[in-house]
């Protein structure tokens, strides 16, 4: 996985919601590699690369604190 480290950290500079499974998606595509969701994590965790996703809409005034 190390040896697509640049199309994994430029295709978060360009699309920096693009979820796992499309990264590994994209690295099958255009590498030729299949590498597991989760080594794909890992490889990103190693380097401090974290991402949340925040909802889409507010939370409603009902809801739980």
């Amino acid at each position: 996985i190390e040896a697509q480290a640049d199309l994994l950290l430029g295709a978060i500079e360009q699309t920096p919601d693009i979820t796992l499974a499309e990264l590994r998606e994209r690295l099958i595509k255009e590498r030729g590699e299949a590498f597991a969701i989760s080594t794909i994590h890992d490889f990103y965790r190693r380097r401090g690369v974290t991402y949340k996703k925040r909802p889409r809409t507010p939370a409603s005034r009902s809801a739980r604190m």
